[in-house]
């Protein structure tokens, strides 16, 4: 079971804050791993190209034709890498703020998926993780994002080998959301069902399965405008 921290000002966060400040902590050494790996690649870009550009406004007239013309190819190459840049932040930003009260927005289905399995997919980890989903683009689900991720993260890391199952699937009731697990956890330390079920209702979702080989859960459909 997950050991609360003492906290006294989370109270006003509701009954599940202080677990979820547990579980970011049990979660932020992984989250860090990834994003500050995930983080060089575009930040060696934007280096690259700032140079590139110094050198342009630097550049004496024989030499300006040709700066221009190398400059005018990372202009693209930029652009991608502001908005790897900026993907990074906002996930720091949802796994790492401090626990608030729930604030359901529309989250995107597809590209949540793949950042949760983005975070399991580091070769220590011993994961083999898949996603299935069926769902456009413009799905999202109506949803507190930080504890939706957190309550699946945790689920998922507190298996440290074999393979894991993330998918998703939409009827008339809403969007569903699972994942399956091969490997039964170590039993200590481990997110219990009663503490994933309280992540994901507060999450906003209703919960239809919290056990050691499964976690379900079905959230309103929101339509997301990209």
């Amino acid at each position: 079971m997950m050991q609360a921290p003492p906290e006294e000002q989370l109270a006003h966060s509701g009954p599940d804050a202080a677990l979820l400040m547990t579980v970011q902590r049990a979660n932020q050494v992984q989250v860090i791993r990834t994003l500050l790996h995930d983080l060089r690649n575009p930040v060696h870009s934007m280096r690259i190209t700032v140079e590139l550009f110094r050198r342009v406004a630097e550049a004496p007239p024989p030499d300006l034709p040709g700066l221009l013309s190398r400059a005018a190819r990372y202009v693209e190459p930029a652009e991608t890498a502001l908005i790897a840049l900026s993907r990074c932040t906002e996930q720091l930003a949802v796994y790492l703020g401090p626990p608030a009260p729930p604030a359901p927005r529309p989250v995107p289905v597809n590209s949540w998926l793949e950042e949760i399995a983005a975070l399991l997919r580091e070769p220590t980890l011993g994961l083999d993780v898949g996603v299935s989903s069926g769902l456009g683009r413009e799905t999202g689900v109506l949803a507190d994002r930080p504890r939706l991720s957190h309550a699946f993260l945790r689920w998922c890391l507190d298996s440290s080998e074999g393979d894991l199952s993330l998918s998703a699937s939409q009827n008339a009731l809403g969007v569903h959301l699972s994942a399956i697990r091969t490997v039964r956890p170590d039993p200590d330390g481990r997110l219990t069902s009663a503490e994933l079920a309280l992540l994901l209702t507060r999450a906003g979702g209703r919960v239809e399965s919290a056990s050691e080989t499964d976690v379900a859960a079905i959230f309103p459909a929101a339509n997301f405008q990209t």
